[in-house]
């Protein structure tokens, strides 16, 4: 070797033993293949993050497909210049052998591999290796460690597409409002959604929450092997006005490889409009009574209004909100909030089948109050605006006789058995005219409608109701076994009058916890046939003849019918009567007697044999009309009498299709009648 030679041998390096040795054959009679320890070192920019347990697995970031890495690896001590090195994958060299001369001043191995030697590989793990081929000696090769691998992902996760965002029921039906928030460690608010398992999840994938189109990076996760938990913080979400928001996410791995957003998820997102200073509603039926005596009983309950609550006024609430009460389990409404500037802005009336079902579910239908929480919430669209911070909290009790009211929508309590009325000659639920002016008795049921159940406790207030009108009550003294019965008076019955008549009773009954309560019987309807309901009201006024006033010279105020006034005939008038109809009959009766009539006619005396004149039609009548029935000169004069002071009683008779059996007659209208003489002139 002439001393031209570019070759080094530095004797101190081939002084140093390799860390390992393998020998083949038996005993030491020759040296095998040497195998090195040192790895390469891929140069960490081209690396992907660590995975969550931090062991190293060598990932390449994806943005290095196309670019060329570094490998590094220490140079072994036996490597001497003239010697090459190169790189294998998957077992197959790659790229140009390196003379090792040009690392032996730091003794580090550094090698580049394309991106076109390393697209000769599948994409996934790819075991890397290097050889050290002696080129300065017999060219033997040694190769480095095996096991060592890399990892290439160009993939973006997802594919062909990511599961749309899963939210609760209760956000997607009510949408993004303050009760749909959570609160982390911090207390800061936010809204949680879960991300549907995708392909290709891997631990250390990152998870970006999307807001609208905004493409800001909100709260990324790194995937796990739990549930995959991602939240919407509420500030980034208010940086958005409310309304209609499209939630969305996308998934980048570790390798850099990044989906397309997912399919939005669309809700209704009420934050910045939302009222966190909610009063408390007032209950003006609970809270005016005493205290210390503050009940709603079955008097506040039966109102026809409800049970009143006040919902005070806000600032946050404006026109076209809607208010949905919450009474206990029971929910009212929604009522519209017609305009603003009232306190309270609405008022909401609870019905009686609300307020019922709520005290009996927690009462057991007993003589126990129910404790109630009443609050509301305040809508704006579909979505809670806000709620009550603190309900308002009542006290309810509707025990009462009968128990719990099976149809709550009636004012009856089914439960009460009606009554029945018996009239003094014993018809039931009906008094027929000769009972009309008699004294009746009601009788009430002791047991339920079950047939098993006793209505009454001793205290017990019973009182009918006729009509109007409260007949006497009766307290119960001691439990009965048997029916009640109450004497209803004549002067009710005459009272009320004739037709449908409707009869029942209530029931007070004293609270344990003071106060009382009353229930009410369903109705039984009694049929009355007084003389009320007859022509007139049973009573008809006298007619009238306007011709016989005045016509008497020394007696200008005498009725008076002369040859004068009869001539042509005269007029009866039958002034339109009470209970007119269009199908009556009516009959005029005249009766002439002898003379003419004094205070009281004591002395009437018949004339020719006392014929009477008698007029009768029937309908059609035009009530309320006045009906004239025209009498002749011949019946007036009765000219078989023509020297004779007469006078005549005149009455009219009605009598009603529908009760033709009672006809009624009026009152006498008294005439004197005159045939005496000639016309005068």
């Amino acid at each position: 070797m002439d001393g031209s030679s570019n070759k080094r041998y530095p004797a101190v390096r081939r002084e140093r033993l390799p860390a390992k040795a393998v020998y083949s054959g038996i005993g030491l009679s020759g040296i095998g293949t040497q195998v090195y320890t040192e790895p390469l070192i891929i140069d960490p920019a081209a690396l992907a993050p660590l995975p969550p347990d931090g062991r190293p697995d060598n990932l390449l970031r994806a943005s290095t497909k196309n670019e060329v890495i570094v490998v590094t690896a220490p140079l072994p001590l036996n490597a001497d210049a003239g010697d090459t090195v190169q790189v294998s994958l998957n077992g197959t060299l790659v790229g140009t052998p390196l003379d090792v001369e040009a690392f032996l001043d730091d003794e580090i191995m550094r090698i580049s591999i394309s991106a076109e030697d390393r697209a000769t590989v599948p994409e996934g793990v790819v075991r890397i290796n290097y050889q050290i081929a002696f080129v300065s000696g017999s060219g033997g090769v040694e190769p480095g460690p095996d096991g060592q691998t890399y990892i290439t992902d160009y993939t973006a996760p997802g594919l062909p597409f990511l599961g749309q965002l899963v939210f609760p029921d209760e956000v997607v039906t009510n949408g993004v409002t303050p009760a749909a928030l959570s609160r982390d460690e911090d207390g800061n608010e936010y809204l949680a959604a879960r991300v549907p398992s995708y392909k290709d999840l891997a631990p250390g994938d990152i998870i970006v929450g999307l807001v609208d189109s905004r493409s800001e990076v909100l709260d990324p996760v790194n995937v796990g092997a739990s549930d995959i938990e991602l939240r919407f913080m509420r500030s980034f979400i208010e940086e958005q006005a409310d309304g209609r928001m499209a939630f969305s996410y996308s998934v980048s791995d570790r390798a850099g490889n990044a989906s397309l957003p997912s399919q939005p998820v669309i809700l209704e997102v009420l934050l910045e409009g939302a009222i966190p200073d909610l009063e408390a509603p007032g209950v003006p039926a609970y809270d005016e009574d005493p205290v210390g005596e503050q009940i709603i009983d079955e008097e506040d309950a039966r109102a026809a209004s409800g049970v009143i609550v006040e919902i005070p006024a806000n600032t946050g609430i404006v026109v076209g909100d809607t208010v949905l009460l919450h009474w206990g389990s029971q929910d009212i409404g929604p009522v519209l909030v017609p305009s603003i500037g009232n306190d309270p802005v609405v008022t909401i009336g609870v019905p009686y089948a609300a307020l019922l079902a709520e005290w009996a579910a927690n009462s057991d239908g007993q003589d126990v109050p129910a404790t109630v929480d009443v609050g509301y919430d305040v809508l704006r669209g579909n979505l809670v605006a806000g709620s009550a911070q603190t309900p308002a909290v009542v006290e309810v009790n509707l025990y009462q006789a009968g128990g719990v009211d099976p149809d709550p929508e009636t004012p009856e309590n089914e439960s009460l058995e009606a009554p029945t009325l018996t009239s003094a000659g014993g018809s039931d639920n009906e008094i027929p005219p000769e009972d009309a002016e008699k004294n009746a008795t009601i009788t009430i049921p002791w047991l339920q409608a079950d047939g098993e159940t006793p209505v009454f406790l001793i205290g017990d207030i019973v009182t009918p109701v006729y009509g109007t009108y409260d007949v006497p009550s009766l307290t119960i003294e001691a439990e009965p076994a048997e029916d009640l019965t109450i004497s209803l008076p004549v002067v009710l019955i005459i009272a009320v009058g004739s037709g449908a008549i409707d009869l029942y009773y209530r029931v007070e009954r004293t609270l344990a916890g003071g106060g009382s309560n009353t229930s009410r019987s369903p109705i039984t309807v009694v049929t009355v046939h007084g003389a009320d309901e007859l022509p007139g009201g049973g009573s008809l006024p006298a007619g009238t003849m306007p011709e016989a006033v005045g016509t008497a010279p020394a007696q200008p105020d005498r009725l008076l019918i002369g040859k004068v006034e009869a001539k042509d005939g005269s007029d009866f008038m039958i002034p339109a009567y009470v209970n007119q109809r269009a199908d009556d009959t009516v009959t005029v009766t005249m009766r002439v007697f002898r003379s003419f009539y004094s205070s009281g006619h004591p002395a009437d005396r018949p004339s020719a044999d006392n014929r009477d004149v008698t007029k009768s039609f029937t309908g059609p009548i035009s009530p309320p009309m006045q009906l004239v029935v025209h009498l002749t000169e011949v019946e007036l004069m009765r000219f078989d009498y023509p020297t004779q002071a007469l006078h005549a009683h005149l009455t009219y008779t009605v009598t009603s299709a529908q009760a033709p059996d009672r006809p009624v007659t009026s009152d006498v209208l008294l005439v004197d009648l005159d045939p005496r003489g000639d016309l005068p002139g």
